[in-house]
């Protein structure tokens, strides 16, 4: 097993030769994900679910949760695939990926509202225990990507087996890139759009490691 601290080494070798390129695909899902921001309930704990639910009940603008299901969720999950690919290919073609989700939107709009939904619920008892469902649903979509053939909540279920014991790993994974963004956030945000593709790769390195 891969320290953080290699996983990170190898995340800036991974991104520094095409870093423009990915720059640019998560300079378009920042702003596709911005614009999905601005359309949902400010108060939201889970975004994503809290708005569908809110959306329901009449308290939510019927485009917010078109825009969400249609492009968000779509996005997201082709810039996993994204990732994936280019750790592993060193595939550049970075935007057949990206939108590649959208020839199985049902498939990223299902596993998408579980994983999101499953994480709210467990949110609404306690935020710890929402922080660790969501690592533990964290490769999900990576899952996903690796077995077509699988449903959604097995995909969810086998992250579950895979992050036992890797949570906290993961967790401090994350929390070494916090003094990378908020440097980047400094420069106007400039900065995160180098910061965005070295999180990105690093956590993909993670998941192909565990694997």
């Amino acid at each position: 097993m891969k320290t953080n601290k290699q996983i990170r080494s190898e995340s800036v070798r991974e991104t520094f030769e095409h870093w423009s390129t990915l720059a640019m695909a998560s300079f378009l899902v920042v702003v596709l994900n911005f614009i999905g921001g601005v359309l949902e309930p400010p108060m939201s704990i889970n975004s994503f679910s809290l708005a569908l639910f809110l959306g329901l009940m009449g308290l939510y603008p019927l485009v917010g949760i078109i825009y969400t299901v249609v492009i968000v969720w779509p996005i997201g999950y082709g810039y996993e695939q994204m990732f994936l690919l280019y750790t592993r290919d060193r595939n550049i073609d970075v935007f057949h990926p990206l939108f590649k989700s959208f020839q199985d939107l049902r498939r990223s709009v299902v596993l998408t509202f579980l994983h999101d939904c499953y994480i709210l619920l467990w949110s609404l008892l306690l935020v710890v225990p929402g922080i660790v469902r969501f690592y533990s649903y964290r490769m999900s979509f990576f899952i996903a990507l690796d077995h077509p053939q699988w449903v959604a909540d097995r995909c969810i279920h086998e992250s579950r087996i895979m992050m036992r014991g890797h949570k906290w790993e993961k967790f401090v994974l994350d929390l070494s890139f916090l003094g990378w963004y908020i440097v980047g956030s400094l420069i106007f945000g400039v900065g995160t759009l180098w910061v965005v593709p070295y999180h990105a790769a690093a956590t993909t390195i993670f998941y192909d490691n565990l694997v």
